[in-house]
This record gives structure tokens, C-alpha cells and sequence, in this order.
């Protein structure tokens, strides 16, 4: 979802993952690369030791969410040196 809307941005069924409803590292990997496909990065300060690469458990406990930003907002931040 874009940071303070409700408008999502992508959303992945992941119910076929072999520990649903847990989310495991190589889920929040493939997740990351679908949003590269959308034109989105999770924001690099969103990865912090309580997250799961920048993911987080979303209230509800139905998925997880993450901070992202186009490639133009993270270059316009001053993260030029970006890689994916």
C-alpha cells in the first residue's frame, strides 16, 4: 500500500507457500522481486532487525507489508547507489 493511503499497490497470493501462514525468508525474497517487477524497491531504512527483510505483519495477521518506493523516489533521496 502507498504510505498513508489504503490504495495497494500489489498484492501476491502466497497461501501455496509450504508454511503458510508464516512468511520464510525465500517468501519475503520472492516478494521483493515482484515488486522490482512493478517498478518498486523496499525502502533500504525499513530493514531493521525487527522485520523480516523490510516486511512487516500486517494488523489484520492476513499478510505482510512493506515500505516501498519507485526507483525515482529512492534516487531522489539521495540512495543513487541503489542495487538490485
Amino acid at each position: 500500500m502507498r504510505e498513508g493511503s489504503s490504495e495497494l499497490l500489489a498484492e501476491e497470493d502466497l497461501t501455496h507457500w509450504p508454511d503458510w501462514p508464516a512468511f520464510p525468508v525465500d517468501a519475503a525474497h520472492a516478494a521483493g522481486s515482484e515488486l522490482v517487477m512493478l517498478g518498486y524497491m523496499i525502502w533500504p531504512g525499513s530493514i531493521t532487525p525487527d522485520s523480516l527483510l523490510g516486511w512487516r505483519p500486517v494488523p489484520d495477521g492476513r499478510g505482510w507489508s512493506a515500505r516501498v518506493g519507485t526507483f525515482e523516489q529512492l534516487r531522489d533521496a539521495g540512495m543513487r547507489d541503489a542495487q538490485i
